[in-house]
């Protein structure tokens, strides 16, 4: 893996080169300081004022989030600043540059990793007919302290069989790395990885770019003039006060239910 420091798309031909072939070999690289901290921050403080937003309305995110790990994230106007660094970054030049062909950012996304959540399985995000290039953005200081996303060198050519995953015994080769604002960790697609337990006792944000190569055609994207939102929020659309309202009252007399009903069992 390679770390480097304030990779700029001036990079030479042979920083280009190393970090092509770390992508080869591993799958991923980790580029350090290519996106304004700031920037970055404020993304994640806006999923995260989003995320409070609806807790104070009686919604505990027990499915989604708890179980699977993490909430996924649309980005909306909120994250207009980062594509506008990730255009004065140059980024998708970078990435053409080290793939050897044309490529343009395709969508923009984010999670949240719960507080006290269950790590997901080990998963690719697709084959390599599929293949795509994703760079996550680090929002807050990321470690192993607050669930930083574990990936699996090496595990391009597994294809997305998790029988296969599992006949090679690789779950114990797992990689957490520490990461500060600003921060991108450039991936494929194809690297298998998981959402790991966030032991800490708030929300870890994390933003995503995905890259593909103009030639398959994918439209460039474009960020909409809406507000961020989690994506399996039953709140949003029509009634969407009187939903939250209906939370906040009917959900105590709804837990004393449950409680009743899982004694009488």
């Amino acid at each position: 893996m390679v770390n480097l420091i304030q990779l700029t798309p001036s990079a030479d031909d042979s920083v280009i080169a190393e970090i092509r072939a770390a992508m080869d070999k591993d799958g991923y690289v980790i580029l350090r300081g290519l996106l304004p901290a700031d920037a970055s921050r404020r993304y994640g403080e806006a999923m995260i004022k989003e995320y409070e937003r609806l807790t104070a309305a009686g919604w505990t995110f027990t499915g989604g989030g708890h179980l699977e790990g993490h909430l996924n994230i649309n980005p909306g106007r909120e994250g207009a600043e980062l594509v506008a660094a990730e255009k004065a970054a140059d980024l998708s030049g970078l990435i053409s540059r080290i793939v050897g062909e044309p490529m343009h950012l395709t969508a923009m996304a984010g999670n949240l990793a719960m507080a006290g959540s269950h790590a997901q399985n080990f998963h690719a995000d697709s084959n390599r007919a599929e293949e795509t290039w994703v760079a996550n953005i680090t929002l807050v200081p990321t470690s192993k302290a607050n669930g930083a996303m574990e990936l699996i060198a090496g595990t391009r050519d597994i294809g997305d069989s998790y029988a296969k995953f599992r006949k090679a015994r690789l779950e114990s080769q797992g990689h957490q790395p520490t990461m500060e604002p600003g921060d991108i960790l450039l991936r494929l697609s194809t690297i298998w990885h998981r959402g790991t337990v966030n032991p800490s006792n708030a929300p870890r944000p994390m933003g995503m770019f995905a890259y593909r190569p103009v030639s398959q055609g994918a439209p460039t994207f474009t960020i909409r003039d809406e507000p961020l939102t989690i994506r399996s929020n039953r709140y949003y659309g029509k009634f969407a006060g009187m939903r939250e309202f209906a939370a906040i009252r009917v959900r105590p007399v709804y837990e004393l239910l449950r409680v009743a009903v899982s004694m009488g069992r």
